[in-house]
């Protein structure tokens, strides 16, 4: 069953009307929906509510009956990463796809002096922004991630402990007390960054040097396990 993320939409007693062109395409000229289809509705504030609606008209905006309601107020834990700033923007983009999927609700790009694509302009910013959009609703997800640029270490509150490549075996590591994954660019971190980078832990992933865009999913995995 097709889920659509929005804040562009009606509720008037047992009815939804949705505006948002997005849906309406998708729905007339993708899906062909007929009047039957059923399909599902969340808006995009933690305070979550879960349509499961039946189509009964599309024109210009969409009209639909609920059929059911789920509620989710449960947020997500309180871990996230914060990844270099890459070459490439493709890479990006997958980083945010990808750790949308997997339900990560934070994702912060910081400047460091080895990342080598410092022009993060907010058309940039809107684009990632919608592939995490379109990651959720993929997904299936409950909730989207908080996306931004963070040009400074100082910019974060740290709370406990902050991870990369250079140490120990990561399966003697508790990852109870850590909140913050921090990802490296390319060619790691350079003396600079390290000495900004408070409360850190250093792991060791194996025998492996991963590329930065793989290491932000495989570190998911091993903080979240």
């Amino acid at each position: 069953m097709q889920l659509f993320i929005s804040d562009d939409f009606k509720k008037n007693k047992n009815k939804i009307i949705i505006k948002e062109k997005r849906i309406v395409n998708q729905l007339r000229k993708v899906l062909r929906a007929k009047t039957w289809y059923n399909f599902l509705l969340q808006n995009k504030v933690w305070n979550i509510v879960r349509y499961e609606l039946k189509l009964e008209s599309i024109q210009d905006t969409i009209t639909a009956n609920i059929k059911n309601i789920q509620e989710n107020n449960k947020k997500p834990k309180n871990k996230w990463i914060i990844q270099s700033i890459l070459n490439k923007v493709s890479k990006m983009e997958l980083i945010v796809q990808k750790l949308t999927e997997v339900g990560v609700p934070k994702i912060y790009f910081i400047w460091t002096n080895r990342g080598v694509f410092k022009n993060i302009k907010d058309n940039k910013l809107e684009r990632f922004e919608k592939i995490a959009l379109e990651a959720s609703e993929q997904s299936m997800s409950w909730y989207m991630p908080e996306i931004k640029v963070i040009k400074s270490f100082n910019e974060i509150s740290w709370n406990k402990a902050i991870v990369n490549f250079d140490g120990k075996d990561f399966k003697k590591v508790d990852f109870s007390n850590i909140d913050f994954l921090v990802i490296g660019p390319e060619w790691g971190f350079d003396d600079k960054d390290i000495e900004n980078i408070q409360a850190k832990e250093n792991i060791y992933l194996w025998q492996k040097i991963l590329r930065s865009e793989t290491a932000s999913i495989i570190w998911w995995f091993i903080l979240m396990s």
